[in-house]
């Protein structure tokens, strides 16, 4: 031991002595930083208060009678899941992701009123967390579920129509994930050439589904193309023009699959003729015309009733604009989102289902749909079928019974465009 304390003291190695008076061994007290919670934590929080303030919300209005649209679309799913050719054995005017859309959807959660009211309520769910992961991408998991909620207490709005289980509501709850998947793109430049090829092509992929639902999808390509020259950065215009052909390739390859999806259905079931006709012949015959009521005049007649009893929650839209002042706007945010769902609460929590539909749809005979049905329901027996001769699909469903002819749902009389002549002698055979 001593021969090692020599050499080291002659080449200096010595450690150095402590100073005279220190005390050794004394506790250093250092201020641990606040843990951040866990990212999976926070998300599975958010996500059940969501899930929560949405059944409260929606509780009852369960027991709304069906409406004319949601009712055809669920009859029109429940034929194509019986293997019924689109377009031969039954018809709309929406390409064929429509109809498997709703067959799906029939199969988890029933043919029946209670069925479609607990379809809609899943599908507001999913679009409210597509709110808040665009809302958490941009601004952060606190913004995210102040948007979410906001969309939760719109949605649960009768007069927003999102109780009902309507086609926009499956379009959206596709679309809302493609425009996340590119959100992601513009606030992660982190992001790996991998996930990005495939975030590029699920929001291709999923907006295309969209657009195979229902046609007004596709305007949230119009979306995709603007967030595309937003991913093209680069030094020079070249380098830009590189990346928004890249990327924009990749986007088109998920895109194109549900297309090329619904064709082959199409061709397989040998339907080309009746397909073109219903999808893009007739919507043209069916919207033309000089007694058509005009988009303005929807507008004005409807805008009363959008805002009743609703003017927070435009507020609380509007303080989105404002999200940069964190400060400010979360805490009024949440204030103003307690005020609206106070105000709203009578329709919500309290409201009568015979009233709303009263007051939504005027002298449509929903309700009194549903009394016939139960009348006819106690007369008829099994092995009869039914024609519903007008434009009251949910008597099918509320009977789920089959009609028996193709031609389930006639058209609403619209003066000279009720049934346009041209062509329709072929299209209109039993």
């Amino acid at each position: 031991m001593d021969k090692n304390y020599q050499k080291k003291k002659r080449t200096g190695n010595l450690p150095p002595k402590s100073k005279a008076g220190s005390k050794k061994n004394v506790p250093v007290l250092t201020e641990r930083p606040a843990t951040p919670w866990n990212p999976r934590v926070v998300f599975g929080i958010h996500a059940g208060i969501i899930v929560v303030f949405l059944f409260i919300l929606r509780l009852n209005l369960m027991d709304l009678p069906l409406e004319r649209d949601e009712s055809a679309y669920a009859y029109l799913g429940q034929r194509a899941g019986e293997g019924l050719a689109p377009y031969r054995d039954f018809y709309e005017m929406k390409p064929p992701f429509l109809f498997y859309g709703y067959a799906l959807l029939n199969a988890v959660f029933g043919y029946s009123a209670w069925g479609l009211r607990l379809i809609a309520w899943f599908l507001s769910l999913l679009i409210c967390g597509g709110v808040y992961l665009i809302g958490r991408s941009l601004f952060g998991a606190k913004y995210g579920l102040l948007a979410a909620l906001t969309m939760v207490l719109m949605s649960a709005s009768p007069y927003v129509m999102m109780t009902f289980a309507e086609s926009e509501l499956l379009v959206m709850s596709l679309a809302i994930y493609g425009v996340w998947l590119l959100f992601s793109l513009l606030s992660q430049s982190s992001s790996s050439l991998q996930q990005e090829r495939l975030r590029l092509i699920g929001a291709g992929f999923l907006i295309g589904s969209a657009v195979m639902a229902k046609q007004s999808a596709v305007f949230f390509l119009g979306f995709a193309a603007v967030a595309l020259l937003l991913l093209a950065e680069g030094e020079n215009m070249r380098a830009r023009l590189g990346k928004l052909i890249t990327r924009g390739l990749w986007f088109s390859l998920g895109a194109i699959a549900p297309v090329l999806v619904c064709l082959g259905m199409v061709w397989g079931f040998g339907v080309w003729e009746d397909f073109a006709f219903w999808n893009f012949e007739y919507p043209q015959l069916y919207t033309d015309g000089e007694n058509v009521v005009s988009w303005q005049t929807l507008l004005r007649a409807n805008f009363k009733q959008l805002i009743q009893g609703q003017i927070f929650l435009w507020v609380l839209g509007q303080n989105g604009r404002f999200a940069g002042l964190k400060n400010l706007s979360m805490p009024l945010g949440f204030v103003v989102l307690f005020i609206a769902t106070g105000l709203s609460a009578p329709v919500l929590l309290q409201g009568e289902s015979t009233s709303i539909m009263r007051k939504l749809f005027g002298s449509n005979p929903f309700v009194e749909d549903e009394i016939v049905a139960r009348l006819i329901e106690s007369e008829i027996k099994p092995n009869e079928t039914l024609a519903v001769l007008g434009s009251e699909p949910q008597i099918y469903v509320y009977l789920k019974r089959k009609a028996p002819s193709r031609h389930f749902y006639t058209a609403f009389c619209r003066g000279s465009t009720a049934l346009p002549a041209a062509g329709m002698t072929k299209h209109y055979r039993a």
